[in-house]
């Protein structure tokens, strides 16, 4: 199962085996099925360009007024556009991030 939900469609890919005894189940079929996941974590997701590599360490420079600070973050999950950050950053209003 992929870890990445498409934002348009709330869609993800899934493989799967399916026993297919009576043959009833042929290609291209779709079907709406209820995947039961763990608790729902909250996660800061950015742009996946607003990370800075700098040699082993994440870093996002975070605006705070008129002032930058440079932060390091762990990062999560990847979509190839955007990025989870597991840890650094924390949401503090709309649109806002602020160091942990």
């Amino acid at each position: 199962m992929s870890k990445v939900i498409q934002e348009k469609n709330h869609a993800f890919y899934v493989e799967s085996v399916i026993p297919n005894i009576n043959e009833k189940i042929i290609p291209g079929l779709f079907a709406n099925i209820r995947v039961v996941l763990g608790e729902k974590v909250a996660v800061v997701r950015i742009p996946s360009s607003a990370i800075v590599y700098d040699g082993n360490r994440n870093s996002v420079f975070v605006v705070n007024g008129t002032i930058v600070h440079k932060t390091y973050v762990e990062v999560g999950e990847s979509n190839g556009d955007y990025v989870d950050v597991a840890s650094g950053l924390q949401r503090v209003k709309s649109g806002g991030f602020g160091e942990n």
